[in-house]
């Protein structure tokens, strides 16, 4: 089967989630770790400044503090702008895809071609309509259902074609 499909930087932000799935707790544990930090630092800036009897310092470091945690919170934010403000993915890309016997053969942009026999399927996704395939080597496929050109039954089938291979799925994010 064959399938043409392009890519732009949003369909980025959804392959960024996808792909921080089962390994997000560090990351989200550590940036939370430092929200909670500025915190208890900010109340104890502004316990100090109503015990001196400096109201108007309290009211600046409560202020400092909002600002900072309306930013900070929630996380799947701070990922959004990461990828958003990327500079590595300019503009939609060109796809083809051809999944056979061997395994997955792409073509971007007419140029760069790549191959991945069937052993190096790692597992596959679908999440906000978007088929996302993990390869060996922290590889992705990733296949938005709105792009492809022929249509949804085409994406349809490659998800079957996936699940008849015994490819590993994640549940529906």
């Amino acid at each position: 089967m064959e399938i043409d499909y392009t890519n732009s930087r949003i369909d980025y932000i959804v392959h960024s989630t996808v792909a921080a799935q089962g390994r997000p707790s560090r990351a989200v544990f550590h940036h939370y770790y430092w929200v909670m930090h500025w915190a208890v630092m900010a109340f104890l800036a502004v316990y100090v400044s109503f015990v001196a009897g400096f109201i108007f310092m309290a009211a600046i470091f409560i202020a400092m503090f909002l600002v900072y945690f309306l930013r900070a919170v929630p996380y799947s934010r701070v990922l959004k702008s990461v990828v958003e403000h990327s500079s590595s993915f300019s503009g939609a890309k060109r796809i083809h895809l051809r999944i056979d016997d061997e395994g997955l053969h792409e073509t971007i942009e007419d140029q760069i071609q790549s191959f991945a026999p069937w052993t190096a399927f790692k597992r596959f996704a679908i999440a906000d309509d978007h088929l996302l395939i993990e390869l060996v080597g922290d590889q992705w496929a990733n296949i938005p259902r709105k792009t492809v050109v022929q249509g949804d039954a085409a994406f349809d089938e490659l998800v079957a074609t996936l699940r008849s291979r015994n490819v590993p799925e994640e549940p529906s994010a």
